[in-house]
């Protein structure tokens, strides 16, 4: 654990010191939300089912840079092969490295809710707020390992390009963007199955008051253990010098 929380110290200060960093993964979600859907949050349910996607789509965001670009990054440099000789195991660089996300993302996730608070009607309990990002902190998980395993297969060149086409496909695929009845029909039908879909459908319970849909819950956790399988197979490709 002490392992885990020097890792978490050290990556949250790297990230502090990079402007770009904070200004763009935390104001971007928001921005995105004023520029495309706060004309369409008319209601105090449209704008709670929009601030519960948004809120979605933040998290993603994060956890996608955090896994995905910015591990493909870190593996050029010295310090990632000076880690790989001291004694911290996987699971405390994964554990610190997780928690340092998850701090940007519940930050960019409260900046994210004021602006929709001051441009919105949205109407929810600060209970409901606080359950709302604790589902996400722990939901967010799955996409966690699927980011990994993006890190590891990829150069740094590489992985911004990949990890945005497939977390943005993700987004809109998964109604984070747009609900899912207003997407195509064909759309529709695909959406139903995605990670994502899941994923926000938990977030809308917290965030509307829908009914809470074990389905979502079971079909984000048979994710997760497909996107943990990827990971752990990815590791092993890594180790062997392939990179995409």
């Amino acid at each position: 654990m002490n392992n885990a929380m020097l890792i978490f110290k050290m990556k949250l200060f790297e990230l502090l010191r990079q402007p770009s960093y904070v200004v763009g993964t935390m104001v971007f979600p928001s921005l995105f939300f004023l520029f495309f859907a706060q004309p369409n949050a008319k209601t105090p349910q449209a704008a709670n089912l929009l601030m519960g996607s948004f809120a979605a789509y933040a998290f993603l965001g994060i956890i996608f840079f955090q896994f995905g670009v910015d591990l493909a990054n870190e593996k050029s440099r010295p310090w990632f092969r000076y880690q790989k000789s001291l004694p911290i195991s996987e699971g405390s660089i994964f554990f610190g490295r997780i928690l340092a996300a998850l701090v940007f993302a519940f930050l960019t996730e409260v900046l994210l809710i004021i602006v929709i608070n001051i441009s919105t009607e949205v109407d929810i309990s600060f209970l409901s707020y606080l359950r709302l990002s604790l589902y996400l902190c722990a939901a967010s998980l799955p996409f966690a390992f699927l980011a990994i395993s993006i890190g590891k297969l990829c150069t740094a060149k590489s992985a911004l390009p990949i990890s945005n086409m497939i977390y943005l496909s993700l987004s809109f695929l998964g109604g984070l963007w747009i609900p899912p009845n207003a997407l195509p029909e064909s759309i529709q039908r695909i959406s139903e199955w995605m990670p994502t879909r899941y994923f926000v459908e938990t977030a809308w319970h917290f965030s509307v008051g829908f009914d809470f849909q074990w389905k979502s819950l079971i079909g984000l956790l048979a994710w997760g253990i497909l996107f943990l399988f990827l990971s752990l197979i990815a590791s092993k490709i890594s180790g062997r010098k392939i990179r995409l």
